[in-house]
């Protein structure tokens, strides 16, 4: 579970394979570097304040089940939750 953090002013890395930025909900290893990892499952973005994060306070790639983001205060995310 994140709950009920500030997350503030951050960005992705040049040549990351993930456009995170504040919260990134992914499969470690999407980018073919190590297809084995496992989806992420069960995860709970809960109650977060979230602003300033390039491209994204809250990001998620897609993979993995059950997770829930509600409750948090941001400006851009691609899954909802704010």
């Amino acid at each position: 579970m994140v709950s009920s953090n500030d997350v503030r002013d951050n960005y992705a890395q040049e040549g990351s394979a993930y456009p995170g930025g504040g919260i990134v909900i992914a499969t470690v290893g999407a980018s073919g570097d190590d297809p084995g990892s496992p989806a992420p499952v069960g995860n709970a973005i809960l109650l977060n304040e979230l602003s300033g994060n390039t491209p994204y306070d809250i990001f998620a790639d897609g993979t993995g089940s059950s997770n829930t983001v509600s409750g948090n205060t941001c400006g851009t995310t691609d899954i909802g939750g704010c």
